[in-house]
């Protein structure tokens, strides 16, 4: 999961506290905060910003430091190439919950996952914390996330 997608769930499991709320908490600008979450490319944060978004979250750092050198292309290529492949993309999401689909659609901030239903199942990428093959698959640009 990168930096930007998990200041919001953070922000959200917090009680939806707004950039000034964290400002105020961790002295970080609001700006600052804002450019964090909303860039698709690894932040620029201190690491001593990143220790103080720790605290006032209170999680570990080494989450937030692990999510800021992610990078969103690689769940992009993972998307991608089983959307081309035609087969199911099978999604670890935030809380230890899996689902899994054929990729109906996929944008900037969420997938479609359709189901054997026709339903179509929406993941906020913001939820997604890993990926899986099932057992026997191997296609290159996936990439193993656990």
């Amino acid at each position: 999961m990168t930096l930007s997608d998990l200041l919001p769930y953070l922000r959200a499991r917090k009680g939806g506290v707004f950039y000034s709320e964290v400002s105020e908490g961790t002295g970080i600008p609001p700006l600052r905060l804002v450019r964090a979450e909303r860039t698709f490319t690894v932040p620029n944060l201190t690491a001593e910003e990143l220790d103080r978004l720790a605290a006032y979250f209170d999680v570990p750092v080494d989450q937030l430091r692990q999510a800021a050198t992610e990078s969103r292309s690689i769940l992009t290529t993972y998307l991608a190439t089983r959307e081309k492949d035609g087969r199911p993309a099978h999604l670890n999401l935030v809380g230890g919950v899996h689902v899994s689909g054929m990729v109906a659609w996929r944008d900037r901030h969420a997938v479609g996952l359709r189901q054997p239903d026709d339903t179509c199942l929406v993941v906020y990428r913001s939820n997604v914390e890993g990926w899986q093959r099932v057992e026997g698959e191997a296609a290159a640009g996936d990439q193993q996330q656990e």
